[in-house]
């Protein structure tokens, strides 16, 4: 009998009964205030078990292209899986579990900071930031510059 109060037991439970019994305007304050961090709370949960169940899901990402580099330092080459070769993989898996991801940028000075956010239908959010100075590397133009840098920092993050 005790486990089935508990589990049955949810903020809007509680809330619901105190409405009934009139309970004061702080009482249901603190109840709603109690119910907003239980749902945070199970928002993360869910975040989390959508987040282990992507990353059995996702596939091995292959690196297609080939970035050659003529610098001061020599020249060299190397692979790299491309932003939409990366985001071709994954929609299906982050679609089924729920997950969608997006970028913000700042630009400060010469450096620009790129920071993804991945959230979970259920509302919580993760994020991870990266900044770097502008690619100068080969003979790109300031926009080009920063457009390979915003790029390389989205693949990153």
């Amino acid at each position: 009998m005790q486990n089935e109060l508990a589990i049955s037991t949810t903020p809007v439970t509680l809330l619901e009964k105190a409405i009934e019994k009139g309970a004061d305007l702080s009482q249901l304050k603190e109840l709603m205030d109690l119910q907003e961090r239980w749902e945070k709370k199970e928002a993360k949960k869910s975040f989390f078990d959508a987040l282990s169940r992507f990353q059995t899901m996702v596939p091995v990402l292959r690196k297609s292209k080939t970035a050659k580099i003529n610098s001061t330092k020599g020249a060299y080459s190397y692979k790299f899986a491309d932003l939409g070769s990366i985001s071709n993989a994954i929609k299906g898996a982050l679609n089924e579990c729920g997950l969608s991801y997006r970028w913000e940028f700042q630009d400060n000075a010469n450096k620009l900071k790129v920071t993804c956010y991945i959230s979970h239908r259920d509302g919580h959010t993760e994020t991870s930031s990266m900044e770097a100075g502008m690619d100068n590397s080969g003979y790109k133009n300031d926009i080009q510059q920063k457009g390979s840098t915003q790029t390389y920092l989205q693949r990153y993050t």
